[in-house]
């Protein structure tokens, strides 16, 4: 199913070779399942109070999971589990010690819960996280946040409060970090390389650091017209008009207007 579904799904939609997949309830069931079955397919799990209760917990009666067989790749995992206590039921304690099926909902995710503390597969980066505010309904508003934030907690930029001359350097690193992670180019937003190009010289009036960012605008995009002239106005500044006027007409031939400012 997944080798039909998910060409079908790249060919018409515009999608990202990083995958995750999440599911809440029956959905976060058959979530589960993949996940159990080993699914390669997906680079993150996204399961949300999943129904592991089905047909008496009939989820983990074959599951590789219980014999540490899952064949995984460095895949992450965020479990939710909702606050599903039945009303004559007043703390979890002693909802995971009943045995009546007014609690096998909660009982079951605590069950897989368990399962992933215990597995030895070193390949799965996973959190798991009670909401005792939240019911089964609510709980996949704040759970597809804090999972988001989970599978993705590699992707925020250093702060930059202070700049140091190996400032473009942490910066450079960090998105071929993150295109080596998520399997194609991510670049440093072009207003951002712009704006600590301009700190370092309108501020700090430190021209190199200025020239080491401006320089970085070009490698990440080098059809973009104001990075050029940027990279010109920099040779102004510092008294290189013929370099200056080069980088001026570069920026020109790929579109700029003095005009308007494109």
């Amino acid at each position: 199913m997944l080798h039909e579904l998910i060409p079908y799904i790249d060919s018409n939609y515009s999608t990202a070779p990083f995958r995750i997949i999440s599911g809440h309830s029956l959905s976060g069931l058959f979530t589960t399942e993949l996940l159990l079955g080993s699914s390669n397919e997906f680079n993150a799990f996204l399961i949300m109070d999943p129904a592991l209760w089905w047909n008496n917990m009939e989820v983990f009666s074959n599951s590789k999971l219980l014999n540490n067989e899952m064949q995984l790749k460095n895949q992450k995992l965020f479990l939710s589990i909702a606050n599903s206590l039945p009303t004559n039921i007043h703390t979890l304690d002693s909802a995971l010690k009943d045995t009546t099926n007014s609690t096998l909902g909660i009982r079951s995710v605590f069950k897989f819960e368990v399962l992933l503390q215990n597995t030895n597969s070193k390949k799965l980066i996973y959190k798991s996280q009670y909401y005792e505010d939240e019911s089964h309904g609510t709980v996949p508003f704040k759970s597809t946040y804090d999972g988001m934030k989970f599978i993705f907690d590699f992707y925020k930029r250093p702060s930059f409060q202070t700049l140091t001359d190996s400032t473009y350097l942490i910066l450079d690193e960090h998105y071929k970090m993150l295109t080596k992670k998520i399997g194609y180019p991510i670049s440093p937003p072009a207003n951002d390389l712009s704006g600590l190009a301009w700190r370092c010289q309108e501020l700090e009036k430190n021209n190199k650091r200025a020239f080491c960012f401006l320089d970085l605008y070009i490698k990440y995009y080098p059809t973009e017209p104001m990075a050029y002239i940027e990279m010109g106005q920099y040779f102004e500044i510092i008294g290189k008009q013929e370099k200056a006027q080069e980088y001026y007409q570069k920026g020109i031939k790929l579109g700029y207007e003095p005009n308007n400012g494109k």
